[in-house]
């Protein structure tokens, strides 16, 4: 479909041989799919997280958007263990009893 699609980065018509498809009804030219956030390039060698149509790097998507400690308000890694209590997510570090 080149000549057809509509950047979602510049909004521009994509005439190049190559165009970056992330959803169905997204598509890029290959230098404007960058990180909303930070500008760097999502190709190959970087993961592509998407939200209400902007893309995001991996780092910026989990700080601006992940599900965050209820006691010290960081971000959790794939290895961390948690503690859930009803609506919270705790570190098992930062899951302590709050009258002692």
């Amino acid at each position: 479909r080149p000549g057809l699609a509509l950047c979602a980065g510049c909004g521009g018509r994509i005439q190049d041989p190559f165009l970056l498809r992330v959803s169905p009804d997204l598509e890029w030219h290959v230098a404007c799919l960058k990180c909303a956030e930070c500008g760097q390039p999502l190709d190959e060698t970087c993961t592509c997280f998407l939200r209400d149509g902007k893309a995001y790097c991996k780092r910026d998507y989990s700080r601006l958007f992940g599900i965050k400690c209820a006691q010290c308000r960081a971000a959790f890694s794939s290895s961390d263990l948690v503690m859930r209590a009803r609506d919270h997510v705790y570190h098992l570090e930062c899951f302590r009893c709050a009258a002692c």
